[in-house]
């Protein structure tokens, strides 16, 4: 998580939710989603 340094808390929460919904937690959160089933998940 690039921004683990400055908000731990944050970036754990991102990334429970990215867990919570399937994704890798290679995907960050900078990074647009790219197909119709991330667009349904963040959108």
């Amino acid at each position: 998580c690039p921004d683990e340094s400055r908000s731990p808390t944050l970036c754990r929460q991102i990334a429970a939710r990215l867990r919570a919904h399937g994704a890798p937690l290679a995907e960050r959160d900078n990074e647009p989603p790219t197909t119709p089933a991330q667009l349904n998940l963040f959108g």
